[in-house]
Order: C-alpha cells, then sequence, then structure tokens
C-alpha cells in the first residue's frame, strides 16, 4: 500500500472486487480518470487489514489509486442502530497533470427491483435512501460545502477544486455531488501533477421499515478521517 498508512498488521490477498452486495443488488465503486474505469489497465494488487477491511491498489501509468472497503461501526447517540455499515473510501495520486477524474457510487439491481429510491439530504450530506418491503438503506458522501472546505483547508481535495465556487458558496448549498438513478456522482476539476485526492462514500443497512427512523441516514453521514480511522488508517 503506497497511499494509506496502516498502522495495524495487513497481508496481501488474491485481487477482489470492489462491488458490495446488498439486499437490493449490488453496489459498485468505480474511479474514473480521462474517461477511463482504473480497472482497465492498471496493476492490481489486494490487502487484507486486521480489521477486516481490504485495500484495493491500481497503479497505471499516470496514477496510483487504492480503495478501501470495510465496516464501520460509528458512534451514534439517541439509540441509532443500523444492522450493517460499509465504508468505500478512495485515495487517488497522479504524476501529471488530470482534467477528469470521477468518483461513482451506483446501485446495479437484483433479480427483484421492486423498491423505492430517493435523495435524503441534509446539512453536509449527500444521500440516496433505498426502501423495499424489508429493508431501509442509505448511500452517502460529503456535500459540496464539506467538499469546497477541504479543497481550501488542503483536506485531500485539489487546490484547483476551491475555484471553481464562489469562497462565500463553501459554508452555503453547492451543487456539486450529481444523484443519478441508483447512485451517487462526485465529478472533480483537474489535479496537478503530485496531487492526492480522497472521497468517500458510506453504505448504511437496516431490516425493519420504519418511515420515522432516520437511522441509516443519520449512518451515513461520517467524516472520511473517521471511517479511516477505524481501520487503523491515517
Amino acid at each position: 500500500m503506497k497511499l494509506f498508512q496502516s498502522v495495524i498488521p495487513y497481508t496481501q490477498l488474491n485481487f477482489q472486487t470492489n462491488k458490495v452486495s446488498t439486499p437490493f443488488g449490488t453496489m459498485c465503486f468505480p474511479l474514473i480518470l480521462e474517461g477511463n474505469a482504473v480497472t482497465d489497465k492498471a496493476e492490481k494488487a489486494a490487502y487484507m487489514l486486521d480489521s477486516g477491511a481490504t485495500v484495493l491498489s491500481y497503479e497505471g501509468e499516470t496514477y496510483t489509486a487504492e480503495l478501501l472497503i470495510g465496516e464501520v461501526l460509528g458512534n451514534f447517540q439517541n439509540n441509532i442502530e443500523v444492522d450493517v455499515m460499509i465504508a468505500a473510501v478512495w485515495r487517488v495520486r497522479v504524476n501529471q497533470q488530470t482534467n477528469e477524474c470521477t468518483f461513482k457510487a451506483f446501485l446495479e439491481p437484483g433479480d427483484c427491483d421492486d423498491f423505492s429510491c430517493g435523495p435524503d439530504s441534509g446539512e453536509n450530506l449527500e444521500s440516496l435512501q433505498f426502501i423495499n418491503d424489508a429493508y431501509m438503506m442509505n448511500l452517502g458522501t460529503e456535500d459540496g460545502a464539506s467538499l469546497l472546505s477541504r479543497a481550501t483547508n488542503g483536506g485531500g481535495m485539489p487546490a484547483a477544486f476551491s475555484t471553481r465556487y464562489p469562497f462565500e458558496q463553501c459554508y452555503d448549498y453547492v451543487d456539486i455531488v450529481k444523484y443519478d438513478r441508483y447512485g451517487l456522482t462526485l465529478p472533480l476539476s483537474s489535479i496537478q501533477s503530485g496531487e492526492m485526492c480522497q472521497a468517500h462514500f458510506v453504505l448504511a443497512l437496516k431490516e425493519g421499515v420504519d418511515e420515522e427512523d432516520a437511522s441509516t441516514w443519520i449512518a451515513v453521514d461520517r467524516k472520511g478521517e473517521d471511517l479511516l480511522a477505524e481501520h487503523g488508517i491515517s
């Protein structure tokens, strides 16, 4: 591992998938650079942390990218409970200017697509909620204001990213994350040579349907550094 620094032991694995199975179908976490998925022509490696998380490593001619996928617990109050919470955290570093970098998370529906799906955003959060007759699930990531704040403060977002929007919008709603039919898309502006960028998605699932229960929505409102800290990553 080159981009994720682990303070706990890890072992190398046969390569794993960048997908997660759910009762609604398969959640995918692709990264697109210059119009191509990093999985297309990259040298690949996989590592298992002692925490149980998997790190997938992709090495291309112009980039190094790593994806951590693992269960997280959270520190919730007010009796918030979910059955499963999974984080997917990307880091990518380029060795020449890259004009397109897009992080995605989207559901490939399973055999039964009898479910509803719609936006479920909040302060600092962009989220989609999926509901069928047995489960509730949220997919979440940071909102535009949070991303711009990280870019302005050197928090793992390209410096040029913050110049796309007026500074005063950093603490207001900024339309950056895009909602797809069954997913979320985070498109970035150019990344300069040597810059590293980080983005994350969180998936929370709970059995049972209650329109008054906001557990899965609250669960996906997380910061990337907190997700990584649970797995001993800096």
